[in-house]
């Protein structure tokens, strides 16, 4: 049963990095991994459990439901988008879908997006420590009132400014999983507030 799960796990994984994740389809997906629909929906409910489980196994175990450390889940994060880099054919957005996958993390801006939105560097306390691709280093929790991407605002957004070692900004779960919808195909990220 485990066996036919993976093979099913590494069929979508290969049309979701071919086709992106809206023309992915699922039975083509059951046909390259040599299953009948009925037995993938045994074992996935739907695409988007499917592509959990894609993402979960491109990242590794994501961190415990319980665990409600920011600093813990930005790891996590970082960790996915290392191992994303290295999968075949890896371009920006499976990067950007593996960072953001981790259930509940955060927003998380490098020093110079920080003070873009205001942010007083100086008098920030960087006492959690983060993991990212180049290294372990601290960072400052900080909320932010709000942020707003391609119209779709949240409020009250938390977030880590990372000293060192971040090259971009990256939004996390604590605003991606507070819209209604988001979905990303291979040319567009499409938000719902």
């Amino acid at each position: 049963m485990a066996r036919k799960r993976a093979v099913i796990v590494d069929a979508a994984l290969k049309a979701f990095l071919d086709a992106g994740y809206a023309e992915a389809s699922v039975n083509q997906i059951a046909a390259t991994a040599g299953v009948s629909i009925k037995t993938l929906y045994r074992h996935f409910e739907s695409k988007d459990d499917l592509f959990s489980a894609v993402m979960q196994a491109a990242c590794g175990k994501m961190p415990d439901a319980e665990q409600d450390d920011l600093e813990s889940h930005l790891s996590a994060c970082n960790v996915c988008q290392h191992r994303a880099a290295a999968l075949p054919a890896a371009d920006t957005l499976v990067g950007l879908l593996a960072t953001t996958y981790a259930q509940r993390s955060a927003v998380a801006l490098t020093p110079v997006d920080a003070q873009r939105l205001g942010l007083d560097l100086a008098s920030l306390h960087y006492d959690r420590p983060v993991v990212t691709a180049n290294g372990q280093t601290k960072a400052a929790a900080v909320t932010l009132a709000h942020i707003t991407v391609a119209g779709a605002r949240v409020d009250d957004v938390n977030a880590l400014v990372v000293r060192e070692g971040l090259s971009t900004s990256l939004l996390g779960m604590s605003y991606l999983g507070r819209l209604s919808r988001f979905e990303a195909t291979k040319t567009a990220l499409i938000l719902r507030p």
